[in-house]
Order: structure tokens, then sequence, then C-alpha cells
């Protein structure tokens, strides 16, 4: 029986790797960026009202406190050229061009208040200490480096971007994965099953997660059913999309089960008996060139097959050890989980305010996957209540 680390190595040597691409910026969320990018426009493109009041010329507030509005400017308007000339003030707002001529924005809670229109007079009731203007460039100039490689590509940062008029960027390495889950029995999850059927959810699990690590595109294909033709149909159009394919269900010794049974004529694949519980079966090998791991059909089997094996390799091939699982240790409170017969048991917990780890049974079923926050690892020694354990969070 292969074990649990010679398996991952065997999925290592299938060479899955990431590549650069250029993405929109919705799509770069958390990944990292595989250029220096430089500002070639200033911001602001131009001298802009940081608060909504009056654009006047300092020099008139030095004779009178009271000025004759002469105009009206508001954000996104530059239609026409407006000049503040003297004796005269343009009502402004945050945002909005400053005229020509003005040097300073006196703010409407410094004045006897909005106007309704050209013509009327504002009273400045308290000079301001500052401008209140934004310059051409204050914020970001022309030439100035502000994303450097290798950065993450957080929501700021997007939106930095943005202002700069930026729509994609590349990112140093995306991986296209397609999610196959086999089974004449599955039915989608909105279908209502008929005698016999089950409502397919693996595929739907494993694309969430895979979906949360930046730089991953996820194929979730239609339910593949237990024929070699339709399987194969499938494996052919999305093996030629993707980087990876991970397919469940169909592994076992069964004569319906098509993915062993199709692929276990390939040279380039192997099926095994992994010392774990749950999700003993498992598959790898190269289908039409592309890096494929067969994971076992049941939920629980699925879900820590996908731990252990798919997700590892996933962040390894995009190059960030820092999306790994981040582990931590607490106390495991609950009934004992004796030591397994052959290598480890894998069981779904959950961890208190206090980190205590609890996990209902040693058996992962679907009630302990819908509650489960972390995942653990019960080898040889078993585990008895009190024990200090160590979990990954996910």
């Amino acid at each position: 029986m292969t074990t649990v680390d010679e398996h991952r190595a065997a999925l290592a040597d299938l060479g899955i790797t990431g590549r650069p691409a250029t993405v929109a910026l919705a799509a770069a969320t958390g990944a990292l960026c595989d250029e220096d990018i430089r500002t070639h426009r200033p911001v602001p493109g131009h001298d802009t009202a940081a608060m909504d009041g009056f654009a006047c010329r300092s020099e008139d507030l030095r004779r009178t406190a009271t000025l004759t509005v002469a105009a009206v400017s508001l954000a996104g308007r530059r239609d026409q050229r407006i000049a503040v000339t003297p004796g005269c003030a343009v009502q402004v707002m945050t945002g909005a061009p400053v005229p020509d001529c003005a040097d300073i924005v006196v703010p409407v809670e410094a004045t006897s208040g909005f106007v309704e229109g050209p013509g009327a007079e504002v009273t400045v009731d308290r000079v301001p200490a500052r401008t209140n203007i934004s310059r051409v460039g204050s914020e970001i100039a022309v030439g100035t480096t502000l994303v450097p490689a290798g950065s993450v590509l957080r929501p700021p940062t997007l939106g930095a971007l943005a202002a700069i008029g930026r729509s994609t960027v590349r990112v140093r390495s995306t991986l296209t994965v397609a999610v196959l889950s086999t089974g004449t029995e599955l039915v989608p999850a909105d279908v209502e099953p008929a005698d016999g059927e089950v409502p397919e959810s693996n595929s739907g699990m494993i694309a969430a997660d895979l979906r949360t690590i930046p730089g991953v595109c996820v194929l979730r294909a239609p339910v593949v059913a237990d024929d070699r033709a339709t399987f194969l149909d499938a494996m052919h159009e999305y093996a030629a999309r993707s980087d990876l394919v991970v397919t469940t269900g169909g592994i076992g010794m069964g004569t319906a089960d098509v993915v062993r049974s199709t692929l276990g004529d390939d040279v380039g694949f192997t099926f095994c008996r992994v010392a774990m519980k749950p999700g003993r079966p498992q598959g790898r090998g190269r289908f039409a060139g592309t890096p494929t791991i067969c994971l076992p059909g049941s939920p629980a089997g699925a879900f820590v097959s996908y731990e252990l094996f798919v997700r590892p390799r996933v962040v390894a091939a995009l190059g960030r050890p820092d999306l790994d699982r981040r582990t931590l240790t607490g106390t495991y409170a609950g009934l004992d989980i004796p030591s397994p017969t052959e290598g480890v048991r894998v069981v779904p917990g959950r961890r208190d305010a206090d980190g205590v780890v609890r996990a209902e049974t040693s058996r992962a079923g679907l009630v302990q996957l819908a509650t489960c926050d972390c995942w653990f690892v019960v080898d040889g020694d078993g585990l008895t209540d009190g024990d200090a354990v160590t979990v990954s969070l996910l």
C-alpha cells in the first residue's frame, strides 16, 4: 500500500506548473504582479478642489470678506474654461477642476453658504490655513513606480492601478484547473433526484475552494456519466483547456468505475491504494500531456484527498507557499479516536474560541464536512480527550 508521503511525491513529479498571464484587474486580487508598473499619467490629472466651497484669489480675501459668485464648477465638467477674476469666486464641489487664477478654496462651512447661481454674493467668515487644492500629480507623479514586480495585488493596489488608467495587469503565475465529477447516478443539485440518483456535490466543493486561490481559473464540467466514450470526450475537451484536471469518482474496483477502467489502460496512469481513511483509492497520470489527479467519489474522501493532495500541488505550482493552510495546535475534546489499523485517519473538526478542537466522530461524513473549520491527522498513536492536536485551518 502506498503511503501519503509517497503519493504526494509522485504527484509532485507530474509537473504541474503555473504560467504568467495578463488578466483583468477584477481577476487579479491576491495574485503576484509580474511587472514593474510605472505611471504614464499624473493623479490627479488636473488641479482639483479638495473641499466643497468657493475657489478664489487669496489676495482678494485680504481686501474684502464679500465676493461675487461668477460661476459653478462641478466634478466631471470640463466643457468650458472658467477663470476667477478680481473680487469674484467660483462655487466648486470636491473633485471639481479649480478655475484658472484661483489659488485657494474656502470651505463652504467657513462662508455664508452656497448660493443659487452666478451673480449672488458670498461672505467669507474665516480664511483657511490651507489652500484646499490638490495639484496635478500630487498623489501620483508621472514615472512613479506604483507597483513593483512581485507585489501582492490587493484591492487598494488594484484601485490605484485603475486610477492611472490600467484595466489589466500581468500576474506572475496562473493555473487553469478543470474539475470533473463522474457517476451516472449523479444529478445537479437543483434537480430533484429520482430513485437511485444522488445530488452531485464534489465538483462544487472543490471548485469553491480553488476559486479562493489567487491565480486559479476553474473550469467546472457537467457531470460525466459512467460511459467510456463520454468520459474520454470530456477528458479530451478539458485536458486541452487546462493545466490540471481533477476527477472525482470512478476509481474503485467496480465494473462501472469508468475512470479507472478507462485510464488504467494508459501506461502513464497509476491507480493505487493510499494508507489513509477516508480517501484510500487514488489515481494520477497525464492525459494528452495534461497532469491529472483522480480522487474518490465519496464527499468525505474527495474532501480529504483534495486537502492532502490537490490543494498543496496547486499552491506549489503557483509558487505561493504563503497560501498553504495555516496550522495551529489546540487541545482535543471528544470521543477517543483509536489508532488507525493502516496509515492515518484524517478527521474534520471544529475549533471553539478557546482553541479546543472537537470532532463528533472519527468518521468524516456530510454533517462533519458542513460544520468543520479545520482538519487533523490521527496517526498510529490514536487521539484521546485532552491530547494536544495540530490542525490545518480551512
